[in-house]
């Protein structure tokens, strides 16, 4: 057995999080539909609008038209840009709950957050006498992949579930399978304490490493978990897109398609280690030739505040700037968001950023193409930011320009810029950035 199936990873994932945090703030939206919208798009769909037909990405005034029963709500404004800083707060409040049960929470984005909880797995293992009928009973809404059907029925779920810990504590049951059982339980009492103490539903996935915990967590929801054993992987993975697995939606995911043919993971396992080679680097291929068997080695690491803090801004349709006056006015407000939250953050957190990258897009051809800078950052008042982040992006501006933003490393300048791209650049990017050439152009990202 590998090292990585001898841990037990769990994600959580908020359910429709902002739309929850307005219904928690206020009540009187609980149950009835809702969509959180920015500038007039929407952004976040409960799943009562959801059962409507409305999706994501649609304008907010459009879904009022079309479904008046909905309800928009707007994100908060705050100096010409959305103000997301009540989300984040909502989401430091389950951070807050997760670590005072388990060491090792890696916090993944603002509504989730992966947790190893072997060792909270192995502890309760040895203090508490263990059998298939006290496991049934604590697992109240858990699915098994490879013994329920894809719907949330509550009869299949509970007899495939039944099936598989009776299965896995009988004789020939093995240890992983009972441990990712506790697991379960233990997540179970996370997210009841979760709902209890913030007043958040959310779902999971419990497996062996975060790429089977995140896929197992998207299985079922909402306010459901799913457990993804190994010995279930290859039925799964044999009706499974490429691009549904966690850093293969991007360009790695498309190449695999095109160049290699496979439309499903278990595709991939025709592949030999010295044919993935042939068509991406060393460590790419390796990583695709495990991932295919359901195993990857990354670990959870202990991360409960962000890697990094950004101020943005989207210019939509006849908001583009084509002028430079324009341009420094909307550096100048993220400039006065990116000063003030450093500050803070320095207070909190006691770190310091030592690089800032700017990035924005621009319009040729009908496309968005991006650009960005990284250089030294000597500063957190407001105005030296800002006068900073206008000298590097007028060198190579070109217009008209449809996004913009500022971010400051707080670690290093390698893992800021390469962990704020998109997955399938990462690795490309951490092989450029051993050139030691701290400017780094993207190009239709």
């Amino acid at each position: 057995m590998s090292e990585s199936e001898e841990r037990i990873i769990a994600l959580i994932d908020m359910d429709c999080f902002f739309c929850q945090v307005e219904s928690r703030e206020k009540p009187e939206l609980k149950g009835k539909p809702m969509v959180v919208s920015q500038f007039n798009m929407v952004l976040a769909v409960n799943y009562e609008a959801r059962d409507l037909g409305i999706s994501r990405f649609v304008r907010g005034d459009e879904a009022k038209e079309k479904y008046p029963d909905v309800n928009v709500v707007s994100v908060p404004e705050r100096r010409g840009k959305g103000d997301i800083s009540k989300y984040r707060s909502a989401g430091a409040e389950v951070i807050n709950v997760l670590k005072q049960h388990c060491p090792i929470v890696e916090r993944a984005s603002i509504d989730e957050a992966f947790l190893d909880i072997t060792d909270l797995v192995d502890r309760r293992m040895e203090s508490t006498l263990i059998s298939s009928s006290n496991v049934e009973k604590y697992l109240t809404n858990t699915f098994v992949v490879g013994y329920c059907d894809t719907t949330n029925d509550e009869d299949k779920r509970y007899d495939g579930m039944k099936k598989w810990i009776n299965e896995s504590f009988d004789n020939m049951g093995g240890e992983q399978e009972r441990k990712l059982a506790i697991g379960a339980i233990i997540i179970e009492e996370l997210r009841s304490e979760i709902y209890e103490k913030c007043e958040f539903k959310c779902s999971a996935g419990i497996s062996y490493n975060k790429v089977l915990a995140k896929l197992a967590c998207g299985l079922h929801k909402p306010n459901k978990q799913t457990i993804l054993s190994m010995s279930s992987v290859p039925e799964l993975f044999s009706t499974l897109s490429v691009n549904k697995i966690r850093n293969l939606g991007g360009k790695i995911g498309m190449a695999i398609v095109e160049k290699l043919n496979c439309n499903v993971m278990s595709d991939l396992l025709c592949f030999s280690m010295d044919q993935l080679e042939k068509q991406f680097d060393k460590k790419t291929a390796m990583w695709l030739f495990n991932i295919a068997r359901g195993i990857d080695h990354e670990q959870v690491k202990s991360r409960l505040i962000s890697k990094s803090i950004g101020a943005s801004k989207n210019f939509w349709g006849e908001e583009v700037i084509t002028e430079i006056q324009k341009l420094k006015a909307w550096i100048d407000i993220l400039s006065e968001d990116i000063s003030e939250r450093l500050e803070q953050d320095l207070q909190d957190n006691s770190r310091r950023a030592t690089a800032l990258t700017v990035s924005y897009q621009y319009v040729r051809d009908k496309k968005n193409i991006s650009q960005s800078r990284t250089s030294t950052l000597t500063s957190y008042k407001a105005e030296k930011i800002s006068s900073h982040a206008f000298d590097i992006i007028k060198k190579t501006m070109q217009t008209p320009v449809s996004y913009l933003k500022l971010f400051p490393d707080l670690d290093n300048i390698d893992s800021s810029i390469v962990e704020l791209l998109p997955s399938e650049l990462q690795q490309e990017a951490k092989i450029y950035l051993k050139s030691n050439d701290k400017d780094l152009d993207q190009t239709n990202v």
